[in-house]
């Protein structure tokens, strides 16, 4: 999965990520049942550090867009059944959600 960074961007690097995986699901480029990479495995390719990319990957479940399986992976859900939140208009409430 290639992640696209901008380090000048006053976007937070999470964001991003969530920005890019959700196009990349909307396009068809990741379908639904496609397997996304470990936190680890991309923490290593990208240089982006675990906490970030975990943050990312917990607001895409939050969303409904993918759905972590503890010893399978992390999928992109099927589009017919899963229960979509809208990525906007509160992010503060998400982020509120994940950290009290």
């Amino acid at each position: 999965m290639q992640i696209t960074i901008d380090t000048s961007s006053k976007t937070p690097i999470y964001q991003q990520i969530v920005d890019q995986v959700t196009e990349h699901i909307a396009t068809g480029i990741m379908p639904p049942g496609y397997q996304l990479p470990t936190v680890r495995d991309l923490a290593g390719e990208s240089g982006i550090s675990h906490g970030t990319i975990k943050h990312a990957y917990d607001m895409l479940e939050l969303a409904g867009l993918i759905k972590k399986t503890r010893g399978s992976g992390t999928f992109v859900c099927d589009l017919k059944i899963r229960h979509y939140r809208p990525l906007t208009p509160s992010w503060t409430r998400c982020r509120n959600y994940l950290f009290p």
